[in-house]
């Protein structure tokens, strides 16, 4: 899955730094090195184009940066310097370009995994495995359904509401991971063998009602 990532934001300079595992850094095709411990790139806009650092040393500009995992399931901290934002951590690998006058960053994850973080980032921890199991077949269905939504963007979905919300990669709750894996491959589908509009809310706020009332 492509996931457009700190899209409620106008990114101008993020940084990408170690958390488990090392990365290789390609500057449009040109394998710049790599990302190890105690070591981070950093990324800025620049004249419709893409600036990179690594450390304190400026590599050039260029139009994409990909950040490639060395082995499965490696992990990056992603941390926006402008504006400044809490850092957040992700698997995967990572492409940046230039969109005007900001940064689109997108992470392309495994759909299991990104199911893990959206699991997690609406439903939160300290439920049961059987509601993570239920939630886990909600998302990967809407995902599903729905990838290619921000085509036009680079990207399939986005990880605001507008799709589903995704801030992380999974960090806290190895029952979701669990659910995920449990209901691998699964999606809800209809008596026609589609797959359903598998809208949700995280909170209703008191009050539930029929969907034809709203739809």
């Amino acid at each position: 899955m492509r996931i457009g990532v700190f899209r409620d934001h106008d990114l101008q300079r993020i940084m990408c730094a170690y958390n488990e595992g090392s990365y290789s850094v390609f500057a449009d095709t040109l394998n710049v090195g790599a990302i190890l411990p105690n070591e981070f790139v950093e990324i800025s806009v620049t004249q419709g184009k893409v600036l990179l650092k690594k450390g304190a040393v400026e590599l050039g500009v260029f139009d994409r940066i990909v950040i490639q995992q060395n082995d499965p399931r490696n992990s990056l901290v992603l941390a926006s310097k402008s504006p400044s934002l809490k850092q957040r951590k992700y698997v995967g690998d990572f492409e940046i370009t230039c969109a005007g006058k900001e940064l689109t960053v997108v992470n392309l994850v495994e759909l299991n995994d990104y199911v893990d973080g959206v699991v997690e980032s609406e439903g939160g921890g300290g439920a049961h495995l059987e509601y993570y199991k239920v939630q886990a077949l909600i998302s990967r269905t809407y995902a599903l359904k729905h990838a290619g939504r921000h085509a036009k963007e680079g990207f399939d979905l986005c990880d605001r509401v507008h799709c589903q919300a995704y801030q992380n990669m999974l960090r806290y709750s190895t029952l979701i991971d669990t659910a995920v894996q449990q209901t691998t491959g699964l999606v809800i589908v209809d008596d026609k063998g589609t797959m359903i509009e598998s809208y949700f809310h995280a909170n209703c706020g008191g009050q539930t009602c029929e969907p034809q009332y709203i739809w």
